[in-house]
């Protein structure tokens, strides 16, 4: 097997678009919107297109991990720190459980670490980005806007690249909003889906919304 990672191409972004179609389809919402975030996000200046990855097997295109730019803000000073996040991050259905994620994520994280990020927030899984080095945002003294301070989001993971403790519970607390490109219109979705083959939307146990 001949694994390959690198920039993804203009002639692959739908293909790639598709992948991420097929990787979310009915796993947090019935249907999914991550391809066009990913869309929308490669044509806005938070793209961090320099750090997003494709993932190649023999030639094939199974998975993706796209960075954008993003913002913590002290919440007393106001002073403002620049991060970055990933998300979404891929792997085509029939790849997965093949060990390819951790092969994509640790690359790309190197990656990240060696261009200067301080540090990654990303929502997800808090039992596989452990490994990683992702810690619970809050034990880095970092939120979300309005979250209460004792409510502990444990999908909420952050990541001291650097390992300068420029950001940490002590200097804090750190407020973190979703930056420009990830929000998404339901009119310009369902518009947006009908580039792709036709799909049905199911509505699942442990989905986040309907």
């Amino acid at each position: 097997m001949s694994i390959e990672i690198r920039k993804e191409r203009p002639a692959e972004y739908h293909a790639v678009e598709n992948l991420v179609r097929e990787a979310f389809w009915n796993v947090y919402r019935p249907g999914c919107s991550e391809h066009l975030i990913l869309h929308q996000l490669r044509q806005h200046p938070n793209y961090l297109e320099d750090l997003s990855r494709i993932l190649l097997v023999d030639g094939q295109i199974v998975g993706h991990i796209l960075f954008s730019k993003a913002q913590l803000r002290h919440e007393k000073t106001g002073e403002v720190k620049e991060i970055a996040i990933f998300g979404p991050f891929a792997i085509r259905p029939d790849f997965q459980k093949q060990g390819l994620g951790e092969v994509l994520a640790k690359t790309a994280i190197d990656q990240a670490r060696e261009a200067g990020i301080s540090h990654l927030v990303i929502f997800g899984n808090p039992a596989y980005y452990p490994k990683y080095g992702f810690v619970t945002a809050s034990q880095l003294g970092i939120y979300l806007e309005n979250q209460d301070k004792e409510e502990v989001l444990d999908f909420v993971l952050a990541l001291d690249l650097q390992g300068d403790g420029s950001i940490s519970l002590e200097n804090g607390p750190w407020l973190y909003t979703d930056p420009d490109g990830y929000q998404v219109d339901e009119a310009v979705l369902e518009a947006f889906d009908k580039n792709f083959p036709p799909k049905q939307k199911e509505k699942r146990p442990g989905q986040l919304e309907d």
